[in-house]
């Protein structure tokens, strides 16, 4: 599964991940991947479903929160989705996923200042981090920074080649401040 997602299918990784847990239903692992590339793959209520299964399992996972405030996230429930990320930054602090995820949410609730708090933690956490990398974009492009959130975009696409969603981040805001070039060569990497 791991590999299907970093080589760029995310299709063949849930499926890969759901064939995992079918033999190994204890894993919670498992359902935190789940959530993540369900929620992300535009499946949220499921993705939703596979935190509340992780955190069945293990309530104190600070990971599972996160992904549990991701997916109410995506739903469009962004008060939930900010207390439970905040939740996830309680329960460990130095977890840069969990203020990734509250970052989206926070920008997402319209509170920018603190989105972009959030997002400055979770860098200096783990900036390689592909989520935090794409999050601290999106924190940009939800700001109207669409010449930063290109540049936030380029570099994790350059760390993670093979995620297409960071290059067509990279073409949707260059199409906003109607730089072609650019957007066009990001279409096409």
């Amino acid at each position: 599964g791991e590999e299907a997602y970093w080589g760029g299918s995310t299709a063949e990784a849930i499926a890969a991940y759901q064939a995992a847990l079918d033999l190994e239903p204890h894993q919670t692992e498992l359902y935190l991947e789940l959530a993540r590339l369900l929620t992300f793959e535009g499946r949220p209520e499921r993705g939703l479903e596979m935190a509340r299964q992780a955190l069945s399992r293990q309530p104190e996972n600070a990971l599972g929160w996160a992904l549990l405030g991701q997916a109410y996230d995506w739903l469009g429930m962004t008060r939930q989705a900010v207390t439970y990320c905040q939740r996830a930054v309680d329960l460990d602090p130095t977890l840069a996923e969990a203020y990734a995820y509250l970052a989206e949410a926070l920008v997402d609730a319209g509170q920018w200042f603190d989105a972009t708090q959030a997002i400055e933690t979770a860098m200096q956490l783990d900036p390689t981090n592909a989520v935090v990398m794409r999050n601290r974009a999106y924190v940009q492009e939800n700001q109207g920074n669409y010449y930063g959130a290109i540049q936030a975009y380029r570099e994790a696409a350059e760390a993670h080649p093979h995620l297409v969603h960071l290059h067509l981040a990279v073409g949707r805001n260059a199409l906003a401040v109607a730089d072609l070039a650019t957007a066009r060569a990001a279409y096409e990497a």
